[in-house]
């Protein structure tokens, strides 16, 4: 079965066609309609040339990550030296461990623009741009506290891609343009719709980052679910209003990923206790997939988008 992806505007609101039932020929098709999209935003991005600085944002459960590997791949092409600079590694001590154990986020904040080390992010841009040996920070999400350094020397050649929906951050924002910095925006701008429901942009991301923290980052759903309220609040107050300071927009929603999400929706949601505040909320999300019969991961080629979230 070869079906088309397509997308339609519907009261103003991009949706994606979703299907209850695909195979591997349309998770291809997918997957190539995105990377020539990606690419034509790489090349945007670099046209210009002489680009030593770029800022890689969006809101969460994007993407950013593999539209990095497209522009180291760009990069390396025409001799770059590339490194790739997750602000997530700029936070500041968070120790959190015993909270995850009580399986409540309450007053844990890793989104406001408080939460990151400005000082350190300029010192270690300042160093690199100087030419001096930076020290690039590494941050223990199992923990929530800084665990180490990695020492940085960059070169005549050298691009730096800055990665995270901090980007946008007006301090940050400020920093990249005092280098000459191009901002690329990736989202999950399309909803979908399938077996006659409407998935929104935001509700995708959602389901794209409980799967993904469970499986990256040892957290369950119901701490994902505890945290959505304030990932959403600081995307509302510190992202999207400053999403026209970037220079390439890409949107990253794929039919086929209710099917691929689909088990590891099932799974994750399984292990929220009756008693929790949020299994209503997870009870919701597993009816609304329902009808929606899943595929195997391993139809997902290597380079594709949805190796981030599964």
């Amino acid at each position: 079965m070869l079906l088309k992806s397509s997308e339609k505007n519907n009261g103003g609101k991009k949706y994606k066609n979703g299907f209850g039932s695909i195979d591997g020929d349309f998770v291809k098709l997918c997957d190539s309609q995105f990377d020539a999209t990606l690419e034509r935003a790489a090349e945007s991005v670099l046209k210009n040339g002489n680009v030593k600085i770029i800022g890689l944002t969006g809101p969460t459960c994007s993407g950013k990550t593999t539209a990095a590997k497209k522009l180291i791949s760009m990069l390396n092409g025409v001799g770059a030296q590339v490194h790739v600079v997750s602000l997530d590694d700029f936070y500041k001590n968070q120790p959190y461990r015993e909270r995850l154990d009580m399986r409540d986020a309450t007053g844990i904040d890793f989104d406001s623009p408080d939460t990151l080390d400005i000082d350190e992010l300029e010192k270690f841009m300042s160093d690199v741009f100087a030419g001096n040996t930076a020290k690039l920070p590494k941050f223990d999400f199992r923990y929530g506290i800084r665990s180490g350094y990695t020492e940085v020397n960059a070169g005549e050649s050298d691009v730096f891609i800055f990665e995270g929906i901090q980007v946008l951050y007006p301090k940050v924002v400020g920093l990249l343009d005092l280098y000459g910095g191009r901002i690329m925006y990736i989202c999950a701008e399309s909803g979908i719709e399938t077996c006659g429901k409407k998935f929104e942009p935001d509700e995708v991301r959602l389901l794209r980052r409980i799967v993904r923290d469970r499986l990256f980052r040892a957290t369950g759903a119901e701490f994902t679910f505890s945290l959505w309220e304030s990932v959403r609040k600081n995307e509302d107050e510190n992202i999207f209003p400053y999403a026209d300071k970037a220079d390439v927009f890409v949107d990253t929603t794929m039919a086929y990923e209710l099917n691929v999400l689909k088990p590891y929706l099932e799974k994750a949601i399984s292990e929220i206790e009756t008693g929790s505040k949020y299994f209503d909320d997870g009870m919701k999300i597993i009816e609304k997939i329902s009808d929606i019969n899943p595929v195997d991961r391993n139809v997902i080629g290597k380079d594709s988008l949805y190796n981030e979230f599964v």
